[in-house]
């Protein structure tokens, strides 16, 4: 029943954020808006860490899945991006580093906050 809890708490708070932004027309992604959303009520302590801990867990462990279908569209539509294969890769490489550089500052931010709340 757990999971059904923390599972219904996370799909809410994305169903929220695709109504947010299909009404109000927010130039960014309701993923994102989400996650936002998310971030404030985790920060605020309207939803505790360990009301959505064990779900959150099996979701990121278990990452790769959520890169399948892209990968699998990259694959099916190469022959569009053959002929700028090499910006492609390098888009690529550089937005994972600004990705990892990003999140581990982050990350870090976090965690000084959480040692300095104690």
């Amino acid at each position: 029943m757990k999971i059904f809890k923390e599972i219904s708490i996370i799909l809410s708070i994305s169903v929220v954020s695709q109504i947010l932004v299909f009404t109000f027309r927010f130039p960014i992604s309701a993923s994102v808006t989400g996650i936002i959303i998310l971030f404030i009520l985790l920060m605020t302590k309207i939803i505790k860490e360990d009301d959505i801990k064990d779900t959150a867990d099996f979701l990121s462990h278990n990452l790769i899945f959520f890169y399948i279908p892209a990968a699998v569209a990259i694959i099916e539509e190469y022959h569009y991006i053959k002929k700028d294969i090499i910006p492609f890769i390098i888009i690529c490489v550089f937005c994972t580093i600004i990705i990892m550089v990003s999140t581990s500052i982050t990350a870090q931010i976090c965690t000084e906050i959480k040692e300095h709340e104690r």
